[in-house]
This record gives structure tokens, sequence and C-alpha cells, in this order.
């Protein structure tokens, strides 16, 4: 098997463990602590705070003593996090494995995206970030349904044993996996307009994929339990958000030779109506349709936007930069959409987010004008 499938299918073992932990957090918070929405919004964001600065740091690690170390060590202890979960006695406590998941992620995923970069070349790497997109999101997809299942039939505690267990069975997968790191730049995947403003739009999008991203997984849980919507009917909206952003990673190779930089304003302004649609849903089968438009729209920014940043020089401190603004995204999502819908109303907070979509597409379309008209 060539390496880079090796990779692939550690990915998505561990995906399917992550996918589990976000709704699985946010719900025995709620049952097992009584947290109010706001006391969600902080815990959402924690994981964050240490994602804002250090995939940066670690992915330019990377690109010094290589990938495996790092993506490893991320494993191997996430696994562990993941079951002190059981024994937590407390808020605190809970708030402290947070900001260890937050440390975990800093160590996989730039090294992960760039490894994937290592491991192609310029004339199949739209291939192989579809390929690796589509390994991670649907694990990413698989969990939330596990999650689901596990709570229909025992309790929300024994998921965390369930995602220890994939994390970890990843750890053999990654040591087989070769380790080098290529140094020569290779350039085109993407389709993208070259220069700053091209990848600050890139990084601007993905700061607001990461507020909508983590605001909508880790509130959602609380406010469709609020309204009278079973425990299992969270982890499968946030599954559809999933299968259809995997959907669109499946498609990445034929979107982006058609769409090229459109695909980042398309993708904001279906964040906005998705958001829009969630706010004024009534029954299950709006939530689900607007679940639906939300993966495209994920989808869209998230295979785009890692597409343009490995066509850069330096993989590793490019998806750095990349992991940062998602984390950047995901300390203000939580942290304002949860207080928002604490303060005002459990519903509001995706009105708000339908509105940051409409202006980030306006924002966004006009950054890569700029882009276009200053291209050589």
């Amino acid at each position: 098997m060539r390496p880079i499938y090796l990779l692939f299918l550690a990915i998505f073992t561990m995906s399917i463990g992550f996918g589990i932990m976000t709704p699985a957090v946010s719900l025995y918070s709620v049952l097992s602590f009584g947290v109010n929405e706001w006391e969600l919004g902080i815990l959402g964001a924690l994981t964050s705070v240490p994602y804002a600065i250090a995939p940066a740091f670690f992915g330019r690690h990377s690109d010094r003593i290589g990938r495996k170390p790092l993506v490893f060590a991320g494993a191997f202890i996430y696994g562990w996090v993941a079951l002190a979960y059981i024994i937590t006695p407390s808020f605190i406590f809970l708030a402290i494995l947070r900001i260890l998941e937050g440390i975990c992620f800093s160590l996989v995923w730039p090294a992960s995206e760039a490894w994937v970069g290592d491991l192609s070349n310029s004339g199949d790497r739209g291939r192989c970030l579809g390929n690796y997109s589509v390994a991670w999101s649907s694990g990413y997809m698989l969990g939330p349904f596990l999650l689901g299942i596990i709570v229909t039939y025992t309790n929300v505690a024994y998921s965390f044993i369930m995602a220890a267990s994939l994390v970890l069975a990843s750890v053999p997968l990654l040591l087989k996996v070769k380790a080098s790191v290529k140094k020569t730049p290779e350039l085109g995947a993407t389709g993208a307009v070259g220069g700053g403003f091209a990848t600050a739009a890139a990084l601007f999008a993905m700061v607001v994929w990461g507020i909508s991203q983590l605001a909508y997984f880790f509130l959602l849980p609380a406010y469709t339990l609020g309204i009278g919507f079973p425990a299992a009917y969270a982890g499968y909206l946030i599954g559809l958000v999933t299968l259809f952003r995997t959907v669109v990673f499946v498609a990445y190779p034929r979107l982006v030779e058609r769409l090229k930089g459109l695909m980042l304003p398309i993708g904001a302004l279906l964040i906005a109506v998705s958001m829009l649609m969630t706010w004024a849903a009534m029954d299950i089968a709006f939530f689900a349709l607007a679940s639906c438009l939300l993966g495209i729209a994920f989808g869209m920014i998230y295979a785009f936007s890692l597409g343009h940043m490995l066509d850069r020089p330096a993989k590793g401190l490019y998806a750095g930069l990349f992991e940062s603004s998602i984390g950047i995204g995901q300390i203000v999502g939580p942290l304002t959409m949860g207080y928002v819908g604490f303060a005002i109303s459990p519903s509001s907070p995706y009105l708000a987010m339908g509105m940051l979509g409409a202006a980030s597409a306006a924002a966004i379309s006009g950054i890569l004008v700029i882009a276009k008209r200053r291209a050589p």
C-alpha cells in the first residue's frame, strides 16, 4: 500500500474518534453538570485557545524535524485525554481537558496536512487533497452517528471509551507511514489567484469557518434538547453536516477546476443561508436541510483554502497558519455565540451567524477582486 493511503487510513480512524468527542463533550456537560449556553461557549472556545497559536509553531517545527513525531504524539496523548472525561469531577476539569484537546489538535493537523503535501506532487495534489479531506471528514461524519447510537442504547460516558479506542488505534498505522519530508517547494493545483491578498482571503474565510463550525457543533445539542428533540438528533444533524462536507471533498478536483476562487464567497453565502434556516426552523426536516447546506459550505471553504496553503512554500508553516486561523475562529465563535444564546435566546446565535456569513461573502469577494487586479 502506498504510504499516503496508510496516512489516509490513520487519519480516517482517528477522525471517527474526534467526531464523537465534540458533541459528546457538549451533551455530557449538559446532562452531567447542567451547564448553560454561556458555559458551553466557554468550553467550546477553550480548545481553541492553544489552537489559535500553537499550530503555526508546530507546523513550522514539522518543517524541521518531520511530520511523524508530531502527529504520533498528538494522537497518543488525545486518546488518554478522551478517557479522562469519564472520571472528570467538575467543570474546572472539563475546562482543563478541553485545553489539552486543543494542544493535541495543534500537533496533529498542521503536520498531517503538510505530510500529504510531502507525499504528493503538483500533478496529483488536488486529488490527494481531496482524498485526505474525504478521509478526515468521513471520520467526523461517522463519529456523531456513532454517538447517536451510543446515547440511544447506553449513556454518553461510553462514547469517550469508543473515541479513545479509535484514536489510539490510529497510532500503529502512523508508525508505518513514510516519514521523509520534501524540501523542494511546488506550486499550482488550486487555480488560486496568487499573492498575499489571496492568502488573506483564504485565512479570513477559515476564521469564519471556525466561528460557524464550532459554534454550531457545540451549541446545537443544547438547542435541540431545549426544543424537545431526543438527544440522538443532535448527533444525526451534525452527521449530516459532515456527510455533505465529505461529498464536496469527493468532488473537489472538479469543483476547483470550474469555480476556482468563487468557492470561497459561495461557501460564505451558503453559511448565511443555512444558519438563517436553522434560526427559522420549526421541524426536523427543516433542520436537516439546513445541515446539508452547511456541510456544502464547510466543504467548499475548507478544501479550497487548504489547497491554496499547500501550494505555498514551507508547507508546514502555511498549514499551521491555516489551522491557527481556524483556532481564532473557534475561540470567537463559541464565546460570542454562546453569550448571545445565553443573553437573548437559544435560537439567536444562528441569526447572528447568518448575518456574519452574508457579510463575509461580500468581504471575501472584495479581497479576491483586489488580488486579481494586483496579479501580474
